[in-house]
C-alpha cells in the first residue's frame, strides 16, 4: 500500500483476496462525438468507488441515496447505473422533486406505472421490478406542522408496505418498489425526515479536486479537438483546461455569496458551461 493513499482509496479484491487501489478499475475515456456533454462520464477513483458502493445496493434491492452540491454528479452517477440495468426484468423511472410536489401529485406519477395483480395487489408492469430514482427529494416545501406529505407517503410505504385508494378508501399493497434518491443539502429543506433517512445507504459526494478537474476536462477537450490544427489540439488543450479551472477556483474564493447577491454560487456547473461552450466550436470555423 502507499504511504500517500488512505484506506478509502482502496478496496479488497474477491478474487485474489488483496487489497488494491479504485484507480485499477478506471476505464479509458472514449470520446463519442455524437454523444452529448450532460451524457458524458470521465471515470476517475472517486466515480468509481461510489459506483461500485452503490452497485452492491441497487443489485440487492436496498434503497441508496447520494448527497452533494449541485454539480457533483449525483444524478449523472445515479443514471450511469440504472441505465445499466436489466430492462428485461427491472425498470426505472425518475421523479423530480420541486417546492410544489404533494402526497397526491406523487402517488399519482407512482401509480402510472402499476398495475393491479390480485385482489388489494399493485406492482410494476408485467411482474418486473421498478426503481424510481427521487431526484431532488428535500425540495417539497414542509406544511404549517413541519411535514413533507409526499416524504411522509414514502415513509409509509417503505415501512409498511401500502398505501390508500383516495378515492375508495381502501388499502392498496404495493410490491416490487425500490427507490434511490439524490439531494442537495445547500437548498430545499437541507434534510429530510429521520425515519425515511434511516432506510437508505447515504453516500457522500464531493466536488472533484483540482488534478481530477483537469483530468475530466482535459480529456473532453482533448476528444474534441482531436480532428483540429495541432496548434490547437496540442497546445491549447492542457493551457485552457488550466486557466478555466484556475479561474474557477478564483472566482468561488473572491465572490462570495451574501444576502443581496445570493446567486454567487459558483459550482460545477458554471464550469461545465464553459466546456460545454468550447465543445461546439467546430473544426471547419476554428482551425487557426
Amino acid at each position: 500500500m502507499s504511504d500517500t493513499l488512505t484506506v478509502f482509496d482502496y478496496f479488497l479484491d474477491a478474487q485474489d483476496f488483496e487489497w488494491k487501489p479504485w484507480s485499477d478499475l478506471v476505464k479509458p475515456f472514449q470520446y463519442d462525438p455524437d454523444e452529448p456533454l450532460s451524457a458524458v462520464t470521465v471515470q476517475t477513483a472517486d466515480t468509481v468507488r461510489m459506483t461500485q458502493l452503490m452497485n452492491f445496493f441497487v443489485d440487492n434491492g436496498r434503497a441508496a441515496m447520494l448527497v452533494g452540491t449541485a454539480g457533483t454528479g449525483k444524478t449523472n452517477l445515479i443514471m450511469s447505473k440504472l441505465r445499466t440495468l436489466d430492462s428485461q426484468s427491472i425498470l426505472f423511472r425518475v421523479i423530480a422533486f420541486n417546492a410544489r410536489t404533494s402526497s397526491l401529485g406523487l402517488q399519482a406519477v407512482m401509480e402510472q406505472s402499476l398495475e393491479k395483480r390480485s385482489g388489494k395487489t399493485y406492482g410494476p408492469f408485467n411482474r418486473k421490478k421498478l426503481i424510481f430514482f427521487m431526484d431532488d427529494i428535500n425540495m417539497p416545501d414542509p406544511d404549517k406542522y413541519g411535514t413533507q406529505e409526499c416524504i411522509a407517503l414514502l415513509q409509509q410505504h417503505i415501512n409498511y408496505g401500502f398505501w390508500y385508494d383516495r378515492i375508495k378508501i381502501i388499502l392498496k399493497e404495493i410490491v416490487d418498489l425500490r427507490y434511490v434518491a439524490a439531494m442537495n443539502p445547500k437548498s430545499g429543506t437541507f434534510t429530510i425526515l429521520d425515519r425515511v433517512l434511516r432506510h437508505f445507504a447515504v453516500f457522500s459526494t464531493n466536488m472533484p479536486d483540482r488534478s481530477d478537474l483537469i483530468k475530466i476536462y482535459g480529456q473532453i477537450l482533448s476528444g474534441h479537438w482531436a480532428k483540429f490544427n495541432y496548434n490547437i489540439r496540442d497546445t491549447l488543450t492542457q493551457t485552457i483546461t488550466q486557466a478555466t479551472i484556475d479561474l474557477h477556483a478564483a472566482m468561488v474564493k473572491e465572490f462570495l455569496p451574501t444576502a443581496i447577491k445570493f446567486h454567487y454560487q459558483w459550482n460545477m456547473r458554471e464550469m461545465f458551461n464553459i466546456f460545454q461552450g468550447m465543445c461546439k466550436s467546430s473544426v471547419k470555423l476554428h482551425n487557426d
